[in-house]
C-alpha cells in the first residue's frame, strides 16, 4: 500500500476535529450496552460533558502554568 493511500485511509477515519471515528463508534457501542432508559442516556450525556469540560480546563491550566498538575514548577525556584 502506498503512503498516499495510507494517508487517505487515516484521514477517512478522522472527522474534521481529528477524532478517530472508528474508535469513537466502538466506544459508543460499549457505552450503549448500559443504556436502557432516557434517564440512563441523560446521565451518560451529562457525565461525558462534565468529563470533557474538566479535561479541557485541566489541559488549559497545564498549558497556562507550563507544568502538569501535581508536578512542581522548578523554573522559578532558586536552589542554593
Amino acid at each position: 500500500m502506498s503512503n498516499t493511500t495510507l494517508r487517505k485511509n487515516q484521514k477517512n477515519q478522522l472527522n474534521n476535529t481529528g477524532i478517530n471515528q472508528q474508535k469513537l463508534r466502538a466506544f459508543a457501542g460499549e457505552l450503549a450496552k448500559d443504556i436502557h432508559t432516557q434517564d440512563d442516556l441523560a446521565e451518560l450525556s451529562a457525565s461525558l460533558v462534565k468529563m470533557t469540560i474538566e479535561a479541557a480546563l485541566g489541559a488549559e491550566m497545564e498549558h497556562h502554568l507550563g507544568y502538569a498538575k501535581h508536578e512542581q514548577n522548578t523554573q522559578d525556584i532558586d536552589i542554593p
